[in-house]
């Protein structure tokens, strides 16, 4: 059944990025599938900015956003500008933890 689950998420996610001409499809979709609207809102509003100063000064207490994760997500997109510049220019990517973008080739 978690085989069937994947095999499906993968499928939305290749359709979307066809779709937006962003790739063959993989499961870098996955968790942005399950990332709530709050998380998700906080991640657009405040792509490109320092995620230390965003660190310091977000309330914690903001109900349904997983900040840890937002802030991972733009520090990621931060990397992918360089690193991986096809990846961010496509929107709904879920970027890796720090370490595995930064020792991205």
């Amino acid at each position: 059944m978690w085989l069937a689950r994947i095999s499906h998420i993968e499928e939305k996610t290749a359709a979307h990025e066809m779709a937006n001409g962003c790739g063959t499809g993989s499961l870098v979709g996955m968790a942005n599938l399950q990332m709530s609207q709050e998380t998700r809102e906080f991640i657009r509003a405040h792509a490109g900015e320092d995620v230390r100063e965003l660190a310091l000064h977000t309330k914690r207490d903001v109900p349904g956003l997983d900040l840890p994760f937002a802030l991972d997500q733009i520090a990621g997109r931060e990397i992918a500008r360089t690193k991986l510049p096809q990846w961010a220019a496509c929107e709904g990517i879920v970027y890796p933890p720090h370490l595995a973008m930064e020792q991205c080739s």
